[in-house]
């Protein structure tokens, strides 16, 4: 989607911080609605890493659209912005370094569809805010 924008139309180099506040507002709000969600669905009162990893693979769909032709370390950076508003850094850095264990074949398929559904919620914000004649790609 980034590559759509006109070429003085993205953020080049910029950190994250630069795209619109009304914009990362919004991020944040879908992302502590989904959170909210996978708390709900996990029905225990202690942390459930599985649903971190999901949260933080939502995440990175979800912001994809902004960062897909900038820095991976960029991308990250912003993942681990969005992701401070729901979770502690030791979970987050947890979330962000974990990978399905063996076995747990649901979890491993879940991953894909979930960061494509996160994808889809980004697009949706890149077009209003792109479409809006907002600069809201992050660029090498």
């Amino acid at each position: 989607m980034a590559g759509c924008l006109p070429a003085g139309n993205g953020l080049q180099g910029e950190p994250a911080s630069a795209l619109p506040q009304s914009l990362l507002d919004d991020i944040d709000r879908r992302i502590k609605v989904v959170a909210a969600s996978l708390k709900q669905r996990q029905q225990t009162e202690q942390p459930d890493p599985r649903c971190d990893l999901l949260l933080a693979t939502y995440a990175l769909g979800l912001t994809a659209p902004f960062y897909e032709n900038g820095p991976p370390d960029r991308h990250l950076d912003a993942i681990r912005d969005r992701l401070a508003h729901v979770m502690p850094s030791d979970r987050m850095t947890q979330a962000l370094l974990a990978t399905p264990p063996d076995g747990d074949d649901w979890y491993a398929n879940a991953l894909d569809p979930i960061e494509a559904i996160g994808r889809k919620d980004g697009r949706e914000f890149f077009a209003r805010y792109a479409g809006a004649g907002g600069a809201a790609a992050i660029q090498n």
